[in-house]
């Protein structure tokens, strides 16, 4: 059976010598932390940690492992893999793997988005659309729907007419084959024709 220490504010267990949680955070006794874990003021109920790292976050009813990071965010009935959250982020009802959200966004659930995929802003009550792009030399970028009428390349953002116009010169400048910039723009072009609400607006209202 393994040991275990209890967290000073809030009893929650924490597994293994190598996990730090700072003495403001607070841990309820139904969570559970272990692994390679750093914990900074940050508040957890109910949910289960392994080798991530937090801070000033909320996690409610939660599962998050993988090497996850987690700065300014709020979790509630959702697991997270080696995804990195921050700058707000909220996420509901959500499973994410290898998923970076960096800005308030919204995601509220049930859905899961595996990556690489990235998200910024907005309020989504479905994933967001996006494909990866790759061939025998591994993966070059990920795409992915942004707010109406944008998306990224990686972590850039730009309109999708923009992407439209010069992205063909862009994938090529960057080593890109002739297969993987005629992916990229047919989504795009798939995204231009074929927009879609981002989120259900009695949920988002």
């Amino acid at each position: 059976m393994l040991s275990y220490r209890r967290h000073a504010n809030g009893g929650g267990k924490l597994y293994k010598e190598q996990v730090f949680v700072s003495r403001d955070s607070f841990v309820d006794a139904d969570s559970e932390i272990y692994g390679d874990c750093t914990i900074h003021h940050s508040r957890i109920h109910k949910s289960h940690i392994s080798n991530s790292q937090l801070s000033l976050t909320d996690s409610v009813d939660s599962v998050i492992t993988s090497g996850s990071s987690l700065t300014s965010s709020q979790l509630y009935k959702s697991t997270v893999l080696n995804s990195i959250l921050c700058g707000g982020a909220s996420v509901r009802d959500i499973f994410l793997t290898e998923v970076t959200v960096d800005g308030p966004a919204q995601l509220v659930g049930p859905w899961a988005l595996r990556g690489p995929f990235y998200v910024r802003e907005g309020t989504w009550t479905r994933p967001p659309r996006g494909i990866v792009l790759e061939d025998e030399s591994g993966i070059h970028a990920a795409v992915t729907e942004s707010v109406p009428g944008y998306a990224y390349i990686a972590c850039e953002h730009k309109p999708i007419a923009d992407w439209l116009k010069r992205g063909e010169r862009i994938g090529l400048a960057l080593g890109w084959s002739e297969d993987l910039v005629s992916k990229a723009r047919m989504f795009m072009e798939e995204l231009a024709d074929c927009p879609l609400p981002m989120a259900d607006e009695r949920i988002a209202a």
